[in-house]
């Protein structure tokens, strides 16, 4: 799974980091990036609407790479795994594979 999220993200070139301040602005923001044919995005958490919106992304776009970032300590990797997401960033010098 490692070998094929590297693979896909290098073929894109670039992820979006986005903040997400209410998780109804999950599902426009993923459908604008699947059709502009980037399927990848960074949802930070500092808001209460990033699990949520991660969520909400992945039912409705499952080719989608996603990323939960700026969650740090040790229960950072456990609960990004609950949510089912393919890589959880937790800091810039560690990267979770879920």
């Amino acid at each position: 799974m490692f070998d094929e999220i590297c693979s896909k993200l290098e073929e894109l070139g670039v992820v979006p980091v986005v903040v997400l301040d209410d998780a109804k602005d999950a599902l426009p923001l993923a459908k604008a990036l699947v059709e502009g044919g980037l399927p990848c995005a960074e949802v930070t958490f500092r808001t209460a609407a990033a699990e949520e919106s991660i969520k909400i992304m992945k039912e409705n776009y499952p080719e989608m790479v996603l990323a939960a970032g700026t969650g740090c300590g040790p229960g950072a990797p456990e609960e990004n795994r609950k949510i089912k997401i393919g890589v959880s960033v937790y800091d810039q010098y560690d990267t979770f594979i879920s």
